[in-house]
């Protein structure tokens, strides 16, 4: 299959100041525009490095949060996003399903496509951290597996009956000590990176 690359970028605001660059990247629209019916997929365990081939420091890598002194504690945790049981994992998870269905897409246990995301408060974003099932998007087939910044926001859409990705879109914004803040930059920052992907075509009611 031959990809294509979009280069498009906008701006969300959050609050008065913050800015969010949102990008994304995605195969053929043809393909896109089949699609009527999504279903999150569960975060998987999160990867050793050893398992994730990476090597550094890990204690950057995404979901392993830290305060300040370097030591792990339950304010922290509320905070961590690839939580399903922390108040901001939680918030993330029901802003993407929210958003896909405010482009028309409806949540599904028979899906058109999968939905996985990224995001977290170390200082990068690693996405080998968690390894989802499926492949794609890029030209060696292989998903993109380079670190990103902090404040990073990834959400992928991958066929489910393929489990080949084919559609990323990815934000940045700042990370607030506060996880009720941090939640509605994320909100934001889910909205304006889904509203990158195209409208469902002929909706089904």
């Amino acid at each position: 299959m031959r990809w294509l690359r979009a280069a498009m970028m906008t701006w969300a605001v959050i609050g008065c100041s913050e800015r969010v660059a949102v990008a994304s990247s995605h195969a053929d629209d043809a393909k896109l525009s089949t699609y009527h019916t999504f279903a999150m997929m569960t975060v998987p365990p999160r990867a050793t490095a050893n398992d994730s081939g990476s090597a550094g420091d890990t204690s950057v890598r995404s979901g392993d949060v830290k305060d300040s002194s370097g030591a792990g504690d339950s304010s922290v945790t509320r905070m961590d996003p690839m939580l399903a049981s922390s108040p901001v994992g939680e918030a993330i998870r029901s802003d993407i399903v929210h958003s896909f269905a405010g482009r028309g897409y409806r949540e599904s246990s028979a899906p058109d496509f999968l939905v996985a995301y990224y995001a977290g408060t170390g200082h990068i974003i690693d996405v080998r951290a968690y390894p989802y099932d499926y492949s794609g998007l890029s030209s060696s087939g292989r998903v993109d597996l380079r670190d990103y910044p902090a404040g990073t926001v990834i959400v992928d859409v991958v066929d489910a009956s393929t489990k080949k990705l084919v559609w990323r879109g990815q934000g940045v914004s700042k990370i607030p000590n506060d996880p009720e803040l941090y939640a509605h930059q994320l909100a934001v920052a889910v909205k304006d990176i889904i509203a990158q992907f195209p409208k469902v075509a002929n909706p089904t009611g």
